[in-house]
């Protein structure tokens, strides 16, 4: 049941004081009330407070607050805390440029002073390596320096045919008086050498050292010995280069290490490498961009038997000119310099480089007992491949694997002639080779002896021409030379050429292409003609 109170009812002021008036009475009419508050003087909102709590009647945790405002105080809070945050990150740039200035310094100081440690007598460095030492710009195969710079005389001597003492090198990079300081290292292990060792002479990482480097054979030796002359201008030069003993687990040998910095004039050296005759060295390996690489002296028999020889260096020209320079396995790389020499091998030869030539004498020798092919590759880019090789095997050495020739030749010029002349020796038997001579835009020939026989295949776009001279047979048994062609036009040519009057099986025979583009091609199969003057192409048979 709902009780409502009439509209005109009144309420008792003591029980509800403030609201004695319409406009703040909650039971009185809605319409009432707003004529009520529309009538009254006070329009203020929130109506005003009838009474202030005193302080002392606050709760214990309230407290007053201050004369700041609630937006002034975290504002200046805030400037305060970025103000302290800036001075302290200028402060840690500071502190670290500093840091980094002062290692940098540091650090071309050790370079430039440091070495392996050792005491001074009158400039005079003793040098006594730690063991695990490193040289500045060691490479990582090196290994570790066993001694460094053990120069013969002070620092700052001058050899000449006296030792004078009274000129002391300048620090002035004009400097033009040269002075000379050598050492001499025994590349071996507690004075013993085994033939498992590799030797090694290389340039370091920055690789601006300069020189030469013989290689010759003692037959008085049963170790190998380095002599190294190092021509310096200034002090700085001298200091800045360490001429390290160098160690591995397998192997022993010089290492060359210069300074980065290009305000140093480096120094040059003179290297003479003497290896044991008696002695066989399984490998000897050369890493010197600037140097120029010698083998043997000329007219000198080298009697040192190598497992591999491996030369390279960019910058370095290469030259074989002792007699019976010989090793299984020959590797010779560069990038801007000749190749030239003699070189012997009885398992693979590769001689490299790409803007200067190759000529070389080669001589591949087959070996009773192996297996696989002996191989030669020459290769060029911009200069000339001339060769004259000679063939060696005895009749048990021959493959008698059909699928494999005895030997196989690889000659190869983008843009300049290729030159080769294919010999047996007069003590070898009859072998079969396959041989590939390629050019792009000069041309390509090859002479074959009379010993050939096989078949061959000329292409080129300019023009192709082989001569067919009538030979005796040079075995002596009166047998004619067939030449039958598959193929003969102005641009191939293609055949094969053999003793006797029945054609032997292909797989007895060697195989020979010779290919270029822009140039002629062709084959001597019966004139004599050395690789210097085989490119005086022969009259075109496709003419007659």
């Amino acid at each position: 049941m709902i009780i409502t109170q009439p509209p005109d009812a009144k309420l008792p002021s003591l029980v509800y004081p403030s609201f004695a008036s319409s406009s703040h009475n909650p039971f009185a009419h809605s319409d009432d009330r707003l004529v009520a508050a529309a009538s009254e003087e006070d329009f203020s909102y929130p109506p005003a407070q009838r009474r202030s709590i005193a302080v002392s009647e606050l709760p214990p945790a309230y407290r007053p607050p201050s004369s700041i405002t609630s937006k002034q105080q975290p504002r200046k809070k805030r400037l305060k805390r970025k103000f302290r945050i800036a001075i302290a990150i200028i402060l840690f740039i500071y502190v670290a440029a500093c840091t980094i200035v002062v290692a940098l310094l540091l650090t071309g100081y050790l370079k430039h002073h440091s070495g392996p440690p050792g005491h001074y007598d009158h400039e005079f460095f003793v040098p006594s390596s730690p063991p695990g030492y490193v040289p500045p710009g060691a490479l990582p195969g090196d290994g570790t320096a066993s001694i460094c710079n053990a120069w013969s005389d002070p620092p700052y001597s001058k050899r000449s045919t006296i030792l004078k003492r009274t000129s002391k090198p300048s620090t002035s990079s004009n400097s033009t008086q040269t002075y000379t300081t050598s050492l001499q290292y025994n590349l071996s292990q507690n004075d013993s050498f085994s033939e498992t060792m590799n030797v090694f002479i290389n340039a370091g990482d920055y690789a601006a050292a300069s020189g030469t480097l013989t290689v010759v054979s003692n037959d008085e030796l049963s170790y190998p010995v380095v002599d190294v002359t190092m021509k310096y201008r200034t002090s700085d030069a001298r200091n800045a280069s360490y001429v390290c003993l160098m160690t591995t687990y397998n192997s022993v040998g010089l290492g060359l290490y210069t300074s980065n910095s290009s305000a140093v004039e480096h120094p040059s050296y003179d290297i003479i490498l003497q290896l044991p005759g008696s002695v066989y060295i399984n490998a000897l390996n050369t890493n010197l961009p600037y140097f120029t690489q010698t083998i043997g002296r000329w007219n000198t028999v080298f009697t040192s038997e190598l497992g591999l020889l491996s030369l390279s260096g960019p910058f370095s020209p290469i030259f074989v000119n002792g007699v019976n320079v010989t090793a299984k396995n020959v590797q010779a790389v560069t990038s801007f310099s000749a190749i030239y020499g003699d070189f012997t091998t009885s398992q693979s030869l590769t001689l490299s480089t790409s803007q200067a030539a190759i000529t070389v004498n080669v001589s591949l020798v087959r070996l009773a007992g192996e297996t696989a092919p002996v191989s030669l590759t020459l290769t060029t880019q911009d200069a000339i491949v001339q060769s004259n090789i000679f063939l060696m095997a005895s009749q048990d050495s021959l493959s008698t694997d059909t699928s494999y020739p005895d030997f196989i030749i690889n000659a190869t010029s983008s843009k300049a002639p290729v030159s080769l002349a294919i010999r047996h020796d007069s003590n070898s038997a009859p072998s079969r080779f396959s041989l590939l001579a390629t050019s792009k835009y000069a041309p390509v020939a090859v002479s074959l002896d009379a010993l050939y026989e096989g078949s061959f295949l000329i292409t080129s776009d300019v023009g192709v021409a082989y001569d067919r001279d009538t030979i005796p047979d040079p075995t002596g048994m009166g047998r004619q030379r067939q030449c039958l062609l598959t193929c003969n036009t102005n641009y191939e040519i293609e055949g094969t050429v053999f003793w006797g009057s029945t054609t032997p099986d292909e797989s007895l025979m060697s195989s020979v292409i010779v290919e270029t583009q822009h140039a002629k091609a062709a084959i001597y199969l019966d004139n004599d003609c050395p690789a210097a003057s085989c490119l005086l192409v022969p009259n075109s048979d496709y003419d007659s």
